[in-house]
C-alpha cells in the first residue's frame, strides 16, 4: 500500500497491490537469483580445491622428502619449486 498527497494537498492518492502478486514477484526473483548459484557454487568449490591442491603440491613434495630422510641427515634439501616463503627453511 502506498499513499501520497497531490501538490495542493487536496487529494490523497492510494495505490495498493494484492499480496499474492507481491509474493509471486518475490518467489520469481529468489528463483532467478538462487538458481545460477546452485550451479556456480559447486563449480567454484571445485576450482578452489583444484588450485589450492596445485599450489600446495611443492610443499607436499618437500614433506615427502623430509619424511624419507634420516633424522640425523642435515644435508641440503632439493628446493625444486618451493615457494619463496618456505625457501629460508630449505636453504639454511
Amino acid at each position: 500500500m502506498f499513499s501520497a498527497w497531490d501538490e495542493h494537498r487536496r487529494y490523497l492518492v492510494q495505490v495498493g497491490e494484492r499480496y499474492k502478486a507481491r509474493e509471486e514477484i518475490a518467489v520469481s526473483l529468489a528463483t532467478n537469483l538462487l538458481l545460477p548459484l546452485l550451479f556456480a557454487l559447486p563449480l567454484l568449490g571445485l576450482l578452489v580445491w583444484f588450485y589450492v591442491a596445485r599450489g600446495l603440491r611443492p610443499l607436499a613434495a618437500l614433506g615427502r622428502q623430509l619424511a624419507r630422510r634420516d633424522p640425523a641427515n642435515l644435508g641440503t634439501l632439493d628446493a625444486g619449486e618451493i615457494p619463496a616463503e618456505v625457501m629460508p627453511l630449505v636453504t639454511n
